[in-house]
């Protein structure tokens, strides 16, 4: 379980996370009164070699960064093109 002290959305978080081929369930579903904020993932793993642990941090890392220039500039996350079909 991974809870930071960042404002935000982990559902919007997530959708990012999506977009970039990870997964992570929404710290939100664990908690009482389902508050997102702060942002807290729980990342599940025991089924990963270390490669993919790896590739799934990177993927993670840069789902954040995007999630935060899209959250900081007020912009409305789109689905992937992928997503359209």
């Amino acid at each position: 379980f991974l809870e930071t002290d960042e404002p935000g959305d982990d559902f919007a978080l997530l959708e990012e996370a999506t977009r970039h081929g990870v997964s992570f369930d929404p710290g939100c579903a664990f908690r009482p009164d389902n508050g997102s904020s702060p942002l807290a993932l729980r990342i599940c793993f025991s089924n990963a070699r270390a490669g993919e642990l790896d590739e799934g941090a990177r993927r993670l890392a840069r789902a954040w960064d995007d999630y935060r220039r899209h959250r900081d500039r007020g912009a409305v996350l789109q689905p992937a093109a992928e997503d359209i079909r």
